[in-house]
């Protein structure tokens, strides 16, 4: 059974399951292109060691301007690996991320791999507009396949990049300038498809209603410690 590098192709059947650890919907409103199944996952690499950074562009819906929480689902990879979970603005609102410009970050650890399996992490609430990007970095991943595809359709949003020169190569805030491949359009070099990463979005609060946003991400980093330890 073969996985896949971005420079060497191969396919990776995954099980066909997926659990939604995330907020119920009258928490927010979820971006999202696939459709919780993956079909294939990438990695970094060749050669050795790899950062991989991938992210997929959404359109500001309205009463969801508000981004709270990221929600991912990781491929075949181990859990407990480092990884930095991204908010891009795309300040030209072309769908392309060569020049979009990071809001806020949060870090987290690999989880559920390759189950298919979404895990929802809080961020600092933050507003977007236009066109905006849910991005995911991580470190030394060559010989792991952590970005789960989900190839039954193509928003054509999704981008990836890496940098082969080892662990720690890519800057998150300027990954243009600091990767040797990419940031591509995944359709573009046979990738076609969706990530499972998905954003929650909420109404900006009317004033004093930031206390409420916060409550809420209090709840969500208790439901994600508890997550950890299934």
């Amino acid at each position: 059974m073969n996985k896949t590098l971005l420079h060497s192709l191969g396919v990776l059947a995954l099980p066909v399951c997926c659990i939604l650890l995330v907020a119920p919907a009258d928490a927010g409103s979820t971006y999202s292109w696939d459709d919780g199944v993956s079909d294939n996952s990438l990695g970094g690499g060749p050669p050795h060691p790899a950062d991989l950074w991938w992210a997929q562009g959404f359109t500001v819906m309205p009463g969801a301007e508000m981004i709270v929480s990221i929600e991912i689902a990781f491929g075949t990879t181990v859990d407990g690996l480092d990884v930095q979970l991204l908010l891009y603005d795309d300040p030209t609102n072309d769908s392309d991320p060569t020049d979009a410009v990071l809001l806020t970050s949060v870090f987290t650890t690999t989880m559920f791999s390759g189950t298919d399996m979404f895990i929802s992490i809080p961020i600092t609430p933050t507003i977007v507009s236009g066109d905006f990007f849910v991005g995911a970095l991580m470190s030394n991943t060559s010989t792991q396949f952590p970005l789960a595809l989900d190839q039954t359709t193509s928003a054509m949003r999704l981008w990836v990049a890496e940098n082969t020169n080892g662990p720690g190569t890519i800057d998150p805030t300027d990954v243009m300038g600091t990767s040797t491949f990419g940031p591509a359009l995944a359709d573009s070099i046979g990738f076609a498809g969706n990530a499972l990463l998905r954003a929650t979005g909420v109404p900006i609060p009317a004033p004093g209603g930031l206390a409420v946003i916060g409550l809420a991400l209090i709840a969500g980093c208790r439901r994600n410690r508890r997550s950890r330890s299934v």
